[in-house]
């Protein structure tokens, strides 16, 4: 197995592997000396390396493909670059707790805890939950 020669220059790549293959790959990568190895999603690993390192891996089994990436910071997809809306009275809004999911519309919003009213039974029923718990609802803007 390949490794690098302290003096190759470094670049960033990304690696797309077979699924189920990803911790594999990421264990192979560390040990000849890759760096910044980031799972970045469901088949796709971002990692430094020289270019002599990427033929040897192209070879390798599981790996689909190795591609230059771009110089920005390549983040996991779990990680959302874009915040949330801030929850607003009046907003309608989902919360989803095991399989089941409610769609209610915020009444009061007070720091991290927000009183949603919900409709059960026919029924107007008010719970407060977490801000971090909800999620806005699009509204088509003839409701608005």
């Amino acid at each position: 197995m390949l490794t690098l020669p302290a003096d190759q220059a470094m670049e960033p790549f990304v690696v797309e592997v077979l699924p189920g293959h990803e911790a594999r790959i990421a264990r192979l990568l560390a040990r000849v000396g890759a760096s910044a190895i980031v799972h970045v999603g469901m088949g796709y690993l971002s990692m430094t390396s020289s270019i002599a390192m990427v033929q040897e891996v192209r070879s390798w089994r599981g790996v689909r493909a190795v591609l230059p990436a771009p110089n920005e910071v390549i983040v996991p997809l779990s990680e959302s670059l874009v915040s949330p809306p801030p929850i607003r009275v009046d907003m309608m809004v989902k919360v989803v707790r095991g399989s089941m999911s409610m769609v209610g519309t915020v009444r009061r919003v007070e720091g991290d805890q927000a009183w949603v009213v919900f409709v059960l039974l026919g029924r107007p029923v008010e719970q407060a939950l977490a801000v971090a718990e909800l999620s806005e609802v699009a509204v088509p803007e003839v409701w608005q």
